[in-house]
């Protein structure tokens, strides 16, 4: 069985050098953003390749690769952005302009 590899469009529509050509088999296109409840945010177009593409594939076209392997609820994954949210917010205000501020107050609380 030949291993098919996916990935989702989520900053802009199929076109010529807005995605890796090499090994592209099939283009699942969108005429708009949709909701794809695989990835838990909306996209434009599903691409599959016969082969994995590298990091920096993914990272220069800002693709989101698809994982059967994980199965997520529209909820659940809604629940870990939140999460990642709340994290992100954290490490900047630790990090930001009133971290030490906020730093002292957390020891302090902690103690």
């Amino acid at each position: 069985m030949k291993k098919a590899y996916s990935y989702y469009m989520t900053q802009r529509p199929p076109m010529p050098g807005a995605m890796p050509t090499e090994g592209l088999e099939f283009i699942d296109e969108n005429t708009n953003l949709r909701f794809i409840n695989e990835i838990g945010r909306d996209a434009y177009a599903r691409l599959t390749y016969n082969r994995e593409l590298t990091d920096k594939e993914i990272k220069d076209y800002e693709l989101i690769p698809l994982f059967y392997d994980v199965q997520l609820t529209r909820t659940e994954i809604l629940r870990i952005m939140e999460l990642l949210k709340a994290k992100a917010i954290e490490d900047y205000t630790l990090a930001g302009p009133l971290g030490k501020t906020h730093r002292k107050l957390r020891e302090t609380l902690e103690s």
